[in-house]
């Protein structure tokens, strides 16, 4: 816990309405996932592993598998981030610098849409 101090420092004094834990999307139906928390457009993936070197291609596509799960934009995901419970680090990207660093060419929404369609399901 008090490793989480400092990162999570102004993630705490958000009203309730700005932090979802273990947020659900409109594509969670689709692949039963979801993440483990959603504060003030900051979507955080944590993981308690003891080599964050380690840190590899499965983690980054999850993280990236959840961002593209909320088809409608719900959560306004405008970062995305992994916490590293053991090292007390919380690593975070944009949404231009993450899809960049994926080497996506693609807008978010077509990407949210074209994965919709990949799924095989209708908007709603």
């Amino acid at each position: 816990m008090k490793l989480a101090e400092e990162p999570f420092a102004h993630l705490r004094n958000l009203p309730a309405e700005q932090r979802a834990c273990g947020p659900l999307f409109a594509g969670t139906a689709d692949v039963k996932a979801d993440a483990d928390f959603i504060t003030d457009g900051l979507l955080i993936d944590c993981k308690a592993i003891t080599r964050p070197h380690r840190l590899g291609q499965e983690e980054v596509l999850q993280l990236a598998g959840y961002l593209l799960l909320d088809y409608d934009n719900r959560y306004d995901i405008r970062e995305v981030a992994f916490y590293l419970t053991r090292q007390g680090a919380l690593i975070r990207w944009t949404i231009p610098e993450f899809l960049s660093t994926l080497g996506a060419r693609t807008p978010l929404p077509a990407l949210r849409t074209a994965l919709r369609e990949h799924l095989g399901t209708k908007p709603r």
